[in-house]
């Protein structure tokens, strides 16, 4: 203890003085309550695989949740913005991913996860196959409406990968291969179905869907149920 004070105790003295010094000029009003706190739209959310897990607690298992101050609500926090949470359960079907968002991998595994899916709810549709640029998909109208569309390009055409994941500018990747080409499958006579995309000259595929989707809102509309601030999942 000795030693430490000797060669320490200068130095946290001069932090003390600084943070005192700090507080003396620091012109940045408190925090907002929570309860006044105004909540920015959030993110669309998928229903993970694990949703059901024995190690969540019971409160939060089944349940999906758009934001920390979500939890607050649902466990009973008395600060919580309950009407700004409120506000965002009223427009729940705009937020929530049934289908996969973005399930990216190798081309054998990927087309299996889009074939299982396509039997699973769309067996009477054919579907169709046919081959686009990088630059004609990101610039076609339906396909704005897929959410990760621009994310699962960079990844099959990214030089490098962390993961999973892109390795650099997501724009700057697409516009260096906005001429190249994919192959894309989709059921046909279905609103905005699941794509399975891919690179052949990498074996790298995508399967990504649109939240608008009519399978993704039929199937909110058959797994999800709304109780107060309570997002369950059947």
């Amino acid at each position: 203890v000795n030693s430490f004070l000797a060669k320490h105790s200068f130095a946290l003295m001069a932090k003390a003085i600084d943070v005192e010094e700090l507080k003396k000029t620091q012109e940045k009003n408190e925090q907002v309550p929570c309860p006044m706190r105004k909540i920015r739209k959030p993110s669309p959310i998928s229903v993970h695989m694990d949703i059901g897990s024995d190690s969540l607690p019971l409160k939060t298992r089944n349940k999906l949740f758009f934001h920390y101050h979500h939890y607050c609500a649902v466990l009973g926090c008395r600060y919580a913005p309950v009407k700004e949470i409120q506000k965002i359960i009223n427009d729940y079907p705009d937020f929530i991913f049934v289908l996969p968002r973005l399930e990216k991998g190798n081309i054998k595994k990927i087309e299996s996860s889009f074939n299982s899916l396509c039997d699973k709810y769309l067996k009477k549709n054919n579907i169709l196959t046919w081959k686009s640029t990088v630059g004609d998909a990101i610039n076609d109208t339906d396909f704005r409406k897929y959410y990760e569309l621009e994310q699962g390009l960079a990844f099959l055409f990214s030089k490098k990968l962390k993961g999973k994941r892109h390795s650099g500018l997501k724009d700057k990747i697409l516009l260096e291969n906005t001429e190249k080409t994919i192959t894309i499958k989709r059921a046909d006579d279905s609103n905005l179905p699941p794509l399975f995309i891919c690179n052949n000259e990498n074996d790298r595929a995508i399967l990504i869907s649109a939240i608008s989707s009519e399978l993704n809102q039929m199937l909110i509309r058959d797994h999800i149920t709304i109780n107060n601030l309570e997002i369950d999942i059947k």
